[in-house]
């Protein structure tokens, strides 16, 4: 659990949770596809505001996607992060077996993989689209998920976003402390998920997705070399995972089997995941560095 360092930080945080709590039941008065364009109106006044975030997207978009580096790209990447951050806490208060409702899976190939769980599984993902979504529905492909997770830094928020997705059948990890008990899961042959694209400054590998030089943690890298030795009798495969919004309130979700587990490239997943929907990539965050 997060730590706060004293009272007075104690009766913030529960503040912070309680303001939470309170725009969570608002949210439920309304349909999903209602929440994403109040979410997209939102994203729309946030575009007008904030002229540095407008830029890094803008720069973001230069690296990443140069036919999209214009203004109107910019404006709807924006309306289509807010919508998703929006319906993201939307779809706290909705069960998890009702989530069929909005998300569907392409069923091919390396989706039919996945679920007939016959080798450990090691699932890349980005910060794409409504990414909470994706770790609300991994769950429902395997009796035995799991995920590495950053400590939220307000203890109520983050015991209530664990309860959750214990809830629905996703063993949560501590980034710090969880690695061990994180390839557990891949040595019972379950399902492990791993978000690839956040900038590391220490432990991390240079990659370069897009062309462009970054770093980011070798945590994919370091478990495939711990388990994929030559005493393995069933080696971890990997699995790029995307979303995509098809209509307010309808996402796609896709697999990709990477067909040799031996060697990993960051920077190939992080493409495949952004390419799946590039105007839905949280691009509010510095990347490349």
């Amino acid at each position: 659990m997060a730590k706060v360092k004293t009272k007075q930080d104690r009766v913030i945080a529960y503040l912070q949770y309680l303001i939470y709590r309170a725009f969570e039941f608002f949210l439920k008065l309304f349909p999903v596809s209602w929440v994403f364009v109040m979410g997209q109106g939102l994203g729309g006044l946030a575009y007008g505001l904030f002229n540095k975030k407008r830029a890094l997207v803008l720069e973001n978009l230069k690296k990443s996607f140069p036919s999209l580096a214009n203004q109107e790209s910019v404006k709807r990447l924006f309306k289509n992060i807010a919508g998703n951050l929006l319906t993201s806490v939307r779809f706290g208060s909705i069960p998890g077996e009702q989530l069929s409702q909005y998300a569907t899976w392409v069923e091919n190939d390396a989706y039919k993989e996945v679920v007939a769980a016959e080798h450990p599984r090691l699932v890349l993902l980005g910060h794409v689209s409504n990414w909470e979504l994706l770790a609300r529905m991994l769950p429902q492909l395997t009796p035995l998920a799991g995920a590495l997770y950053r400590t939220l830094d307000n203890p109520y928020l983050d015991t209530l976003v664990k309860r959750r997705r214990e809830k629905d059948g996703m063993q949560l990890f501590s980034n710090r402390k969880g690695l061990i008990q994180a390839m557990r899961i891949l040595k019972n042959k379950g399902l492990l998920g791993l978000l690839i694209d956040q900038y590391k400054a220490k432990a991390n590998i240079t990659t370069a997705p897009f062309g462009h030089p970054t770093k980011v943690s070798r945590m994919p890298n370091m478990i495939l070399e711990k388990l994929n030795d030559s005493k393995s009798d069933t080696p971890v495969k990997v699995y790029y995972l995307s979303l995509k919004m098809i209509t307010p309130g309808k996402w796609h979700l896709e697999f990709k089997t990477k067909a040799d587990a031996s060697t990993l490239d960051v920077g190939d997943a992080i493409e495949w995941c952004y390419n799946y929907s590039p105007l839905e990539v949280f691009f509010l965050h510095r990347l490349w560095r």
